[in-house]
Order: structure tokens, then C-alpha cells, then sequence
């Protein structure tokens, strides 16, 4: 045998090898010849019209996709129909279905605006397509394949964006928005409101209405509720008025009747005078004086200024510095200059009465409280530019993380001159700072809490009585119903959904109620009554019981007593100028009808609406390898 081997190995290596070829390429050659001769006809799925979805079909599919795959479509993989050939063919067929896919020459319109958009040749943007297609009529393939995605897109945005409103319905819904309502009102407000007996809340109740809101932001949430404690600061400040450098400047030689005479003679036009008329000083030297007058007051208070931004940087020369703020010593507090010192500098150097030294006290004060405080609090600076208040510099310190380089400022250092609205120049120094957290115990939050829940028992009170709110305002009317719980009537005049100033450009801005302001939830409930009502006669002939009601505001934790007065509809002359309005389908949408694209194109959407049967049993996508010879086809 081993004889026999070595005798004939070359044939039998030649034989062999032969048959291990035709075993691998066998498999390849009948492929070929199966893509050769087609794509099947073999029915893969029935759809409910009688239509059916071919083996013919899913190569197309597949073959476009591949086209489109380069593209890297956004639109295609946000639908998730590159993940299947069928999902593409459903999107496709209705899409053609709607008469929105358009002829080849389409396809060849979208691969020149694709080049442009993408600053490449169409020779160039054609080879990347043709790169993943290599069968016969491959610029056909491109071509189809493009006006196809672009009829797709076509049929979601129209779907996205249609505006799904019967004519009824619109004018239905713009007559209801333009429905001008009139009416009395008393705002019931239980937050302010101490008319309104309320139960003294036990400590327990305190305690778990500080437990719940303890971390909240007061103003946050839907009531309002929160004890967190703001950024807080304490102050000191010297305060130079204007008064006192007008009364150091009364003496100076520049306000003689020579010196003004000279100002006047230099240039009469500077103080209203026509130097051609030989103007008399006389007629003048009232407005020559305050106005100089008014020059060396500034002067000085800008030489005062100047002075104490000098001290103050002196101070800190030797201060190292981390971007625009200082890395202040750890005695700092002790060798910082004093302002009260500071202030006796200034009585000496500039001739003027001591400066006032004051102090925000022995508490902390938020910039809410800072920004109350008389003179200061109102004092800004604009050495960063725009107008910068007390309250915000002290409030945006380096300390509460809110340092910035537009506006660097921390705590113990002078801040740069502040003037108020009088005149006067401020100058401040934050000396103790605390940041925003939560209250420690409700001791520190007691009266807050305390007054938010008086809050709530008032309106649970006003909740509950209702009717009997209702039936007194009924009986007695509302201004007596207003006095015994201590405030007013209110008038409200054409209460709308939709203000008209607004209406043509779309926007439904709703008209906004005494004291509570806009609440528009609050508005539907009072147009909801109102439109029970009838339009074509006077109000005033309807049962006061009938137009009288009441409205619950649980966020504001308020009741309105509404009495309606006037109804003025929307007539049929304003609705045919108003309907000119491309944007009126906006007042007249409903919002909570939204589509979404990717829901409603999905694949299980699409099967679902055309019926689509699979008739092989099992998944419809090839395996594998069949998917990528016939992708690359």
C-alpha cells in the first residue's frame, strides 16, 4: 500500500485537490445561478387588500437599503426601517399609496441635492451609493431608491404635522376661545385671607409639614411649600451722601460769579444760550451754577471713590490671587482695614461730614431682605458692565459657589463704589456669609410653617363649603359676601381662552383673572359655565342662581365666587376675517392629539394596518449570507 501511495501521489494529490475545489465552490456557483435567474415570485406574506409581499418584493427591499445604507439616513434608522426589508417595503407602499413617491427623474433630483448639501460631485456621491449594489440597472436602483426615501419622508411629515380638526370642530373651538365672558368675582384667598376661622395645628402637624417641605425651595411645587433656608449674608457699609459733598464744594472758587462768568463766556450754547445774540450772563448764571455746581460734586465723588478703591487694593497687594479672586490669610478678619477707620480717612482728606458706618445686624439677611434695606439695598454699581444691585453682587459671592469672572466678588473684601438712586456713594463689605440648607429644627422655620398650614386649613375649610358659598352669594349678592370675609369684588371684563391681539399668529394667551392672574385652567372652568348660558339673549334675564358659581384653584389654594354679568360671542363677520389666518388652526388644536412618528410608522403599526400575513411561518428577513449576497447584488 505505501508502495502503491508513493507510486501515484502526484494523481492522487492531483484528484484530490481537484474534488476539495469543486466542494467549495459549488456552493458559491449554485448560489450565482439562483441570483442569476432572478428574484422569486414565491409569495412570503398576504396583505388585507389582496396585495402580497414577494420574494421579488424583499429583493427590491434589501437591495435599496443597501443603497440607502452609506447614507447613514437618520430619518431611516430613527423609523427602525433599515433594520428590515419588509418594514421598508410597508413604509414605501404607502407612501406610494398617498401619491407621494415620485418617477425616476425624482430619484435623480434628490442625488443632485444631496451632492450640493454634502459639497461633493454627483459623480462622487454616485459611486459611494453604487458601492454595496452590483447587479444590472444599478443607477435605476439608486435612482428608485431615493425617491422612494424621499416619498417616505413626504408621508411622516404629513402625518406629523396635519391638523386634525373637522370644520365643525374649528369653528366650534375658535368660537369657545373668542368667547368673551364678563362677570363679578371674589378671590377667596386662603394664604391671605385671616377672615377665615381655621384650627390651630398641633405640633405633630407642624412637625410633619416642616419633615415634608424641610429641603423644598419656598415658591417651588405646585403650593408654594418650602423651609429651605436662601444664601444668606450679613453686611457692613459706609455711606457718603451727596448733600455732604455738595455742602464740602459750596465754598470753592470755581462757583464765583467771576469764574462762572468765564464758563458762560467760553461757551453761552454749553447752558442753552445763542452766543450770536450777545446773551447776558445774568439771564444764565442760575443754570451756569447748578450745572457746575453739579461738575464738582461729581469730581469729588468720583475722587472719593477713586480714594477708597485705591485703600482697598493697597490693602491686598501682597494677597495671593486664584483668577480673579484672592486667597485671603487666615487672620484676614483682624488685619483687614476697617471701614469705620476708613471713614474718618475720608471726613480729613475731602473736607466732608464723617461718613455714616452702618451694619446689616447681629442676623442673617437673604439678598431678598439686603435688597429692602434703605439706601444700600438699592444701590448698584457699573464696573461690570450692566447695572449691578447690592442685593445681586452680595448674593453671587464666591462662597455660595456662584462666583463669577464677569462679576468677581467675595466675602471681606470692599466692594467697588455703589450708587443709589439719590446720589448717595455706598461703599459694602460682606462679613459673615451662610449658604442656602435646609433649617436645622423647626424652631428655626416655626412661624413659616405655622402660616402655611393655617393656609391649608383655610382652604380645606373654603373647599368644603362651596355650596354654601354659592347659595349666600345667591341670596345676599356678592359685595356683602365680600365684606364679611374682607376683601372686594372684583370686575372682570371679555375674559377669553384666547387673547385676540394674539389669535393670528397662533398663540392662545389667555386672558388674566383678578388678583390670581393667569390660570388657565381656572378661565376653562368659567367659559365651561358660561357657555350653558344663551348667546343671543341678555344675561341678565338668567337666573342669578344659574350664573353664579364657584371655582376651586388647589395649586393657589383659592376659591373664586364668579357671577356672570355679559356674554360676548364671537360673530360670524369676525370669524371670517380671522379664518384669513393660516396659524388660527393653532388656537383650535388640541394638544393631547400628538403623533409620534416612530409609533405609528413602526413595523408592527404598519402590519397591523395593511393586514400584512406572513405565509412561510417563520421570520421573513434571509439568513445571513442570503441577505448579503443580495445586498451587495
Amino acid at each position: 500500500m505505501l508502495k502503491f501511495l508513493r507510486q501515484y501521489n502526484q494523481w492522487i494529490l492531483a484528484v484530490g485537490g481537484t474534488l476539495l475545489l469543486i466542494t467549495f465552490l459549488m456552493p458559491n456557483a449554485i448560489q450565482r445561478c439562483g441570483r442569476d435567474n432572478g428574484p422569486t415570485d414565491a409569495v412570503f406574506a398576504r396583505l388585507a387588500d389582496g396585495g402580497t409581499y414577494t420574494g421579488g418584493d424583499q429583493f427590491t427591499a434589501q437591495q435599496e437599503l443597501a443603497v440607502l445604507e452609506p447614507l447613514r439616513d437618520q430619518f431611516v434608522t430613527g423609523l427602525g426601517a433599515d433594520r428590515s426589508p419588509e418594514h421598508w417595503w410597508l413604509l414605501v407602499r404607502e407612501a406610494t399609496a398617498a401619491g407621494l413617491v415620485d418617477n425616476i427623474s425624482g430619484g435623480k433630483a434628490e442625488v443632485e441635492r444631496i451632492a450640493a448639501s454634502q459639497e461633493i460631485s454627483v459623480g462622487q456621491l454616485m459611486s459611494l451609493l453604487l458601492s454595496n449594489s452590483r447587479g444590472d440597472s444599478k443607477q435605476e436602483t439608486v435612482y428608485r431608491a431615493l425617491a422612494n426615501l424621499a416619498g417616505v419622508r413626504r408621508l411622516v411629515g404629513l402625518a406629523a404635522n396635519v391638523d386634525r380638526l373637522s370644520d365643525r370642530r374649528f369653528k366650534n373651538e375658535i368660537a369657545r376661545s373668542m368667547l368673551g365672558v364678563s362677570a363679578d368675582l371674589v378671590v377667596l384667598d386662603a394664604k391671605t385671607n385671616a377672615a377665615i376661622a381655621a384650627a390651630v395645628p398641633t405640633d405633630a402637624e407642624l412637625e410633619a409639614q416642616f419633615k415634608l417641605y424641610a429641603e423644598a425651595i419656598p415658591g417651588s411645587g405646585e403650593t408654594g411649600f418650602g423651609y429651605r433656608l436662601p444664601n444668606r449674608v450679613k453686611i457692613e457699609w459706609l455711606m457718603i451722601p451727596k448733600a455732604s459733598v455738595e455742602g464740602a464744594i459750596a465754598g470753592s472758587a470755581q462757583l464765583s460769579t467771576l469764574e462762572l462768568k468765564k464758563r458762560f463766556a467760553a461757551n453761552p450754547a454749553l447752558y442753552g444760550a445763542d452766543a450770536a445774540q450777545n446773551p447776558a450772563f445774568a439771564t444764565y448764571e442760575a443754570t451756569v451754577r447748578q450745572r457746575t455746581k453739579d461738575e464738582l460734586i461729581k469730581q469729588r465723588m468720583d475722587e472719593v471713590s477713586k480714594f477708597v478703591t485705591d485703600e482697598s487694593a493697597l490693602s491686598l497687594r501682597s494677597v495671593k490671587r486664584t483668577g480673579a479672586f484672592y486667597e485671603l490669610p487666615a487672620d484676614w478678619a483682624n488685619t483687614m482695614p476697617s471701614l469705620q477707620a476708613l471713614a474718618l480717612v475720608l471726613a480729613k482728606e475731602f473736607s466732608i461730614d464723617l461718613p455714616v458706618y452702618q451694619t446689616s445686624g447681629a442676623d442673617f439677611i437673604s439678598a431678598a431682605d439686603l435688597a429692602q434695606l434703605p439706601g444700600i439695598g438699592r444701590a448698584s454699581t457699573s464696573k461690570f458692565g450692566s447695572p449691578l444691585r447690592t442685593d445681586a453682587l452680595a448674593g453671587g459671592i464666591r462662597e455660595f459657589g456662584a462666583g463669577t469672572t464677569q462679576a468677581p466678588f467675595q466675602s471681606a473684601v470692599i466692594s467697588p463704589p455703589m450708587t443709589s438712586e439719590a446720589g448717595d456713594l455706598y461703599f459694602f463689605r460682606v462679613i459673615a456669609s451662610d449658604a442656602s440648607k435646609a433649617p436645622a429644627a423647626l424652631a428655626d422655620v416655626r412661624e413659616a410653617v405655622l402660616k402655611d398650614l393655617a393656609s391649608v386649613r383655610r382652604y380645606e375649610w373654603l373647599k368644603a363649603n362651596q355650596p354654601q358659598l354659592v347659595t349666600e352669594a345667591v341670596a345676599t349678592g356678592l359685595a356683602p359676601l365680600a365684606t364679611k370675609y374682607g376683601t372686594i369684588v372684583e370686575f372682570a371684563a371679555q375674559l377669553r381662552e384666547a387673547n385676540p391681539q394674539f389669535v393670528q399668529y397662533g398663540i392662545r394667551l389667555p386672558s388674566p383673572l383678578p388678583v390670581v392672574g393667569t390660570n388657565a385652567d381656572a378661565l376653562k372652568r368659567i367659559v365651561d359655565e358660561a357657555s350653558t348660558l344663551p348667546l343671543t339673549a341678555s344675561v341678565s334675564g338668567v337666573e342669578v342662581a344659574k350664573r353664579t358659581f364657584a371655582v376651586d384653584l388647589p395649586k393657589q389654594l383659592t376659591v373664586l365666587l364668579v357671577q356672570i354679568t355679559d356674554l360676548t360671542p364671537l360673530s360670524a363677520e369676525e370669524f371670517a376675517v380671522m379664518s384669513t389666518s393660516p396659524q388660527l388652526s393653532g388656537i383650535a388644536r388640541d394638544p393631547t392629539i400628538a403623533v409620534d412618528p416612530r409609533e405609528l410608522f413602526s413595523l408592527a403599526s404598519l402590519m397591523e394596518r395593511s393586514g400584512f400575513k406572513n405565509e412561510r411561518g417563520g421570520e421573513l428577513e434571509t439568513p445571513a449570507d442570503d441577505a448579503q449576497t443580495n445586498a451587495t447584488k
